[in-house]
């Protein structure tokens, strides 16, 4: 029996999916190493650490991405405050 993976798009034999732990008759719909890879990717301690800027905090680029988030979002300071001036 054979089955199309999801993320590769390669039709395999069931035997390189895995099932569902609750319910063994059924499949994973990607087969192992495309799941495997995409576990890989949510792991935060391989994930690429330090600042993505090139420069200090005066970089242009780091400025004006910082602009826009606040522009779109305010600066947070109500954050988790429901009340209401009245």
């Amino acid at each position: 029996m054979t089955k199309v993976c999801k993320t590769c798009k390669q039709e395999k034999n069931v035997s390189e999916f895995y099932t569902y732990k609750n319910r063994l008759k059924k499949i994973r719909p990607h087969c192992i190493p495309c799941y495997s890879n995409n576990r890989d990717k949510q792991d935060w301690q391989r994930w690429k650490k330090g600042w993505p800027y090139k420069g200090d905090i005066r970089d242009a680029n780091y400025l004006a991405d910082r602009k826009a988030l606040f522009d779109y979002h305010g600066n947070g300071w109500w954050w988790g405050n429901n009340d209401k001036e009245a």
